[in-house]
């Protein structure tokens, strides 16, 4: 099995898949496998795939039924130990991106994220977090064009779950890492450039979140604590890094347990 495939899907952005195609195809490490999945593009995108069809491993214009849809087909079709989904417009960092960060994906880690360039009018660099704390993939979520996934994840878990079309990935990493605990690397190194013109607004989200998390709720005592202080509305930044030291600390951990405890009486 290679090391690393790399997937982009596209639908009617000839502009930027040419752009996320070039970073992939001049990248200085050239042992990769790279799949372009279109939904059946008409404004030019097939004929940019065409020319560098010599290059790519797999290819197919097809119709579609969404953005999970037109991954999972990557999915089926990927050989590599990793996955990495680099949806058109967004691309890799630099040239020696893969160089850079190839070296860590020779262990049996679930996931791999490095850091994003955010593309906005003033871009910055948002970095995935050392530590995963099940607070943070409860605001956030891993940076899709900037986190490797162990193929065997998909294997284990299933293809992305297209009956939540926005929030999809979120509720995969979420299963694996919140709920079953799969083992989370970041590395310091700057991996892609993410087009922030194509992110959903923040409050649908939010309500599919709510709706996944209904679903599944309640897993561990840290987690309910976690949702007070979203009650109490507790400043994000504050919270996460509460939550984070409680998580950490065994006897934090019992007082937290108790607290809720104490508090689900109260509320009988």
């Amino acid at each position: 099995m290679i090391s690393l495939s790399i997937i982009t899907i596209n639908y009617n952005d000839a502009v930027g898949l040419e752009k996320t195609m070039a970073s992939v195809i001049n990248q200085t490490f050239k042992d990769f496998e790279y799949i372009i999945i279109d939904g059946s593009s008409t404004d030019g995108s097939v004929d940019v795939i065409k020319n560098f069809e010599e290059k790519i491993d797999y290819w197919i214009s097809e119709p579609d039924s969404g953005i999970y849809n037109a991954m999972n087909k990557g999915i089926a079709k990927a050989r590599g130990k990793y996955l990495l989904f680099l949806n058109s417009g967004d691309y890799l960092y630099s040239k020696t991106t893969i160089f850079d960060t190839i070296q860590f994906l020779n262990d049996d880690i679930s996931f791999i994220s490095g850091n994003t360039k955010m593309l906005s009018k003033e871009p910055w660099i948002k970095k995935s977090p050392e530590k995963m704390y099940h607070s943070y993939l409860y605001q956030n979520s891993l940076p899709h064009p900037s986190t490797f996934i162990n193929h065997k994840m998909f294997e284990k878990y299933g293809c992305y779950d297209q009956s939540y079309p926005i929030i999809a990935d979120w509720t995969f990493f979420f299963t694996a890492i919140v709920i079953n605990a799969e083992s989370y690397l970041h590395i310091d190194k700057t991996v892609a450039s993410f087009d922030m013109n194509g992110v959903s607004a923040s409050s649908s989200h939010s309500v599919a979140k709510n709706s996944f998390i209904s679903k599944v709720h309640p897993y561990a005592e840290i987690e309910s604590l976690d949702y007070f202080l979203i009650s109490q509305f507790i400043n994000p930044n504050k919270r996460v890094k509460l939550i984070a030291k409680i998580e950490s600390n065994r006897f934090l951990s019992k007082i937290a347990t108790l607290f809720l405890s104490i508090l689900t009486l109260f509320k009988k």
